[in-house]
């Protein structure tokens, strides 16, 4: 090797599941340690079988020793459904590029794997000996799979070894994927219906695809049936019951495996395979305790006749090893244990230091900074009750005075909230990441997909690439020219946000250089991610991203997003270059017929042939909206009649396409007046995008569609040429999201109504019996404490309304209109604003989401009111009948701006989301000269009024 910065590729399936991503980070961390770049080349499994995702493995061709210097393969992953010769095959493919193994061993080619029998075999005991389970399931992984077969034949080792005590096993065949373990308890319950004890999964993905299988059956974890499974995920640690494992160091697979490429690049001598062990993890799922639960335990039979100053010290480096030790568990791999121990020192010193001093501010305050230094530095932060644990055992073990054991006792309990909260905040705040990451993938999904000008949706791009931050992201597309695209064409180079002038760089290049000579700086190390272009079985070229290992993920949907928007693009451009070539050939040969009346019969002919080419270009205009599968529809613009609508518009809509129909666009929407006013306005426009409609199929099912309006010639007329995303998954996924929001807003209520309101009411009365004392002793004195009562009682009543307004719990007990009556007498009382409630009859709603939503909708509007509009009053006004809910919320106040729209904030723009959840229309306006008057208006026919 030469002392150039080398280059590795990483070759793995998407990195959508914690177990791919999970090595990524440690190849990653290696990396920057070591000073190497990486390319991520995320395809799909060798030989895939499901639909198109064989396309993506055309990156496994383009990688080679023209853009790196080794490759590591997760072979683990890409190579379920081929042999261990295949594989084999495709490794010496790369000749004479050095390359390492995860996760499947060969005997010529250097592997990381996982000693994959010791806690496997742990496992299963543990179901037999401590949770007496006679009847065990067993979900395989793939056939043929060298992990999944070591998993399967440890399995059989333990049912052969206890076969006198168990019942026959029962095996089900699975993939690895979540799917696979969902439908194995479908087969287990309804075909195979054979009792059982416990189910013992080959991964986790598979694993808790049958905890959510077995609770969606209403059948409990663990109490009716245990479920295991192998690798100790992310999600296996945070999933309700957390799931018993088996812990695969995938982390430091990632890290070994970057290691062992190095030696062999650098020549140094190296074990052809590193075995990495596994261990148990004892967790909920299989009945048991956590470890963290178990080491809280206090030994009842130790003696305390020994002070604790100074006897407390004597333990210091005893309680600093172990401490120490419990942390480095669940801290991050490049955390030494001399760092936990300098940590666990200074902690326990500010812990002595207050114990003499009656305080706890010192070691509260050292501990809040230590908690958010360890969010940084990737430490688990519940690993810190395991110290505190440790701690406090070693203190009980002393003789301590009544004052120095409550002090002590205080600061434990302040410690545990202490750390309770910060990792509640930590997991709110990453749940808040996942919504934004979410809403913006949605965001530039509308944006790419509904721009269908090459100029447009370049512009589109590079906003994408500005709101993901990616500091340089290029796109290059293939000059096909064979089945193995060899050459590229760069379409878009950008750096830092901003687009780079491509001064030729656009000329074709060999696919393999990934990126033409000088435009792509290698000074700096980089780490990029190649990511597939191609619309179904149609390749059209790659992305090329400089990447972050915390979100791989998002490439992927970025791929598709773009993937989609630049066949459309494509497809259109070809269309109108076509269209704009026979206009011109069209208007050339009409000028030479008025030249000239000599040629006028062979001019005639020629005419007739530009026209068959016009028909021909019709043609090719159906064959080319027929190929793709977004909803078109070509309609005239003077009336709206459909003269042309391709397959998936009318699978989408409902149509018998194979008949004759006459159409007018209007009639597959509800609001007919708003479509008309669409078809006027295009008259004056060329392009209208992100559109969202109220939309139903002929047989009167209903669904909302985002759509995008382009104008265009069609058969001599102009005409508008319509696409059309159905929003049914994206609305389902929302109404998740805000189920979620909704279900974390009950627990943090129901969590300050049912355990800080009892505490403080505990507090109140322990202030109410002191206020007692105090006034036998000193009245005067006793002032001090009658204040802290009434203090107190008035917070557990602010709490209450807090919690009340978190979580409108009334919804489920009371009715809406009840919730509505306390939202009314809690903004008079608190606002001093009159606030009346007029209802044309009782309301009484019996859907429970659809009572939430407008219970928000009327807070959200009533508080925006108090809060901006400064009235005299308000008033609330319910209307229903059996077609439909009117709510109105009116005030007297300054009144919303005119230019309300542009600079409507998260309030209105929640108001908006809300009402569309549920079907509704939602109308903002001014209430004449003063005041603003809201309008929701939903109808009900799909909800029980």
């Amino acid at each position: 090797m030469d002392t150039k910065r080398i280059t590795v590729g990483f070759f793995v399936t998407k990195l959508d599941y914690e177990y791919q991503r999970e090595i990524w980070r440690g190849i990653c961390d290696e990396a920057v340690k070591e000073d190497i770049n990486l390319i991520c080349f995320p395809g799909e499994i060798i030989q895939s079988r499901y639909k198109f995702e064989y396309q993506a493995n055309i990156l496994y061709k383009i990688a080679g020793k023209e853009n790196i210097d080794g490759i590591v393969v997760l072979t683990s992953s890409i190579g379920q459904f081929i042999s261990n010769k295949e594989l084999i095959r495709f490794f010496h493919s790369y000749k004479p590029l050095p390359a390492v193994s995860i996760g499947i061993k060969f005997k010529n080619i250097p592997s990381i794997i996982v000693e994959n029998t010791k806690g496997l075999y742990e496992v299963i005991c543990h179901l037999i000996n401590d949770h007496n389970c006679r009847r065990i399931a067993f979900i395989a992984g793939p056939k043929g799979h060298q992990e999944a077969d070591q998993r399967l034949k440890t399995f059989n080792k333990v049912m052969k070894e206890y076969e006198s005590i168990l019942e026959k096993p029962v095996y089900i065949q699975g993939d690895f994927l979540q799917s696979s373990g969902n439908v194995a308890v479908q087969e287990l319950l309804d075909e195979i219906k054979q009792p059982i004890d416990a189910v013992v999964a080959a991964n986790d993905s598979m694993a808790i695809g049958a905890l959510e299988a077995f609770q969606a059956r209403g059948i409990n974890i663990p109490d009716d049936v245990i479920v295991t499974g192998f690798d100790n995920i992310e999600e296996s640690k945070n999933y309700t019951p957390p799931l018993t494992t088996v812990n695969q160091p995938v982390y430091e697979m990632g890290r070994k495996a970057l290691q062992l490429l190095k030696k062999i690049m650098y020549n140094e001598e190296t074990p052809l395979n590193i075995i990495l062990p596994s261990s148990i993890v004892i967790r909920q799922s299989c009945g048991c305790f956590s470890y963290i639960t178990k080491q809280a335990f206090i030994n009842n039979t130790v003696s305390r006749n020994i002070p604790f100053f100074p006897g407390f010290l004597d333990k210091k480096e005893v309680m600093i090893n172990e401490c120490a030790t419990a942390l480095k568990k669940g801290a991050s791999p490049f955390i030494t244990q001399q760092d936990c121990e300098n940590e666990i020192l200074s902690l326990i010193s500010s812990f002595y230091r207050d114990m003499e001093n009656g305080k706890s501010d010192n070691f509260i305050n050292l501990l809040n900074k230590i908690l958010k230094n360890s969010i940084v530095k990737g430490t688990e932060v519940t690993y810190w009750h395991d110290v505190i644990s440790l701690i406090r055992r070693y203190t009980l073990e002393f003789y301590l005075k009544k004052d120095q054991l409550i002090n002590a006792e205080n600061i434990y309990e302040q410690a545990r909230i202490l750390i309770g909260e910060t990792s509640r905040r930590y997991q709110a705040f990453k749940r808040i990441q996942v919504v934004k990451w979410t809403n913006r993938l949605r965001e530039v999904g509308n944006s790419l997909i509904s721009n269908f000008d090459i100029d447009e949706l370049v512009e589109a791009i590079l906003s994408a690439i500005i709101r993901f931050q990616i500091s340089q992201c290029y796109i290059s597309l293939y000059v096909k020219d064979r089945f193995f695209p060899e050459n590229a064409q760069l379409f878009l180079a950008s750096k830092n946000g901003k687009q780079i002038n491509l001064d030729g760089k656009e000329r074709s290049y060999k696919s393999k250089e990934i990126l033409p000579e000088g435009i792509f700086l290698k000074d700096k190390r980089y780490t990029m991610i190649l990511e597939p272009l191609y619309f179904q079985d149609d390749q059209i070229g790659f992305l090329f991203c400089e990447m972050e290992p915390d979100e791989p993920n998002i490439f992927e949907t970025l791929r598709q997003q773009i993937s989609s928007a630049l066949k459309g693009a494509l497809l259109l451009e070809e269309i109108k270059r076509y269209t704009d070539n026979l206009e011109k050939e069209v208007a050339r040969r009409t000028l030479d017929l008025t030249k000239t009346n000599k040629q006028l019969k062979e001019e005639i002919q020629l005419r007739k042939k530009v026209e068959e080419s016009l028909k021909e270009g019709e043609r090719n205009l159906r064959a080319i909206t027929e190929a793709t599968p977004i909803p078109l529809v070509i309609v005239r613009m003077t009336d709206g009649n459909i003269l042309y609508a391709n397959i998936p518009f009318c699978i989408t809509f409902g149509i018998d396409g194979g008949k004759e129909w006459n159409n007018k666009l209007h009639d597959f929407f509800y609001d007919k007046k708003y479509i008309q006013e669409l078809l006027e306005k295009m008259q004056t426009e060329d392009h209208l995008s992100n559109i969202e409609l109220p939309a139903f199929k002929m047989d009167g099912h209903s669904f909302w569609v985002i759509s995008s309006f382009q104008k265009m010639i069609f058969k001599g007329e102009e005409c508008i040429l319509s696409g059309f995303y159905d929003l049914t998954e994206r609305r389902k996924l929302e109404r998740e999201v805000l189920d979620a929001i909704g279900n974390e807003r009950r627990r943090i209520g129901q969590d300050l109504h049912d355990d800080i309101c009892q505490d403080m009411a505990g507090m109140g009365a322990i202030a109410s019996v002191i206020e007692n004392q105090l006034m036998k002793i000193n009245p005067q004195k006793a002032g001090k404490a009658t204040y802290l009562r009434k203090l107190i009682k008035n917070t557990i009543v602010k709490t209450k309304a807090l919690a009340k307004g978190l979580y409108p719990s009334g919804l489920e007990y009371d009715g809406l209109i009840n919730m509505i009556k306390e939202l009314s007498n809690s903004i008079q009382l608190q606002f001093n604003v009159p606030c009346k409630i007029t209802l044309d009859h009782k309301v009484c709603i019996d859907d429970n989401p659809l009572a939430l939503h407008l219970y928000r909708i009327t807070q959200e509007a009533v508080i925006n009111a108090v809060r901006h509009g400064k009235p005299k009053n308000i008033e609330i006004v319910f209307n229903s009948t059996y077609e439909k809910v009117e709510l109105i919320i009116q005030d007297d106040g300054i009144g919303i701006p005119k230019n309300f729209k542009d600079i409507e904030g998260m309030g209105i723009r929640s108001m908006k989301y809300r009402a569309n959840m549920v079907g509704g229309k939602l109308d903002i306006r001014r209430n004449g000269k003063k005041g603003t008057i809201v309008t929701c208006i939903i109808t009900t026919k799909n909800y029980r009024i």
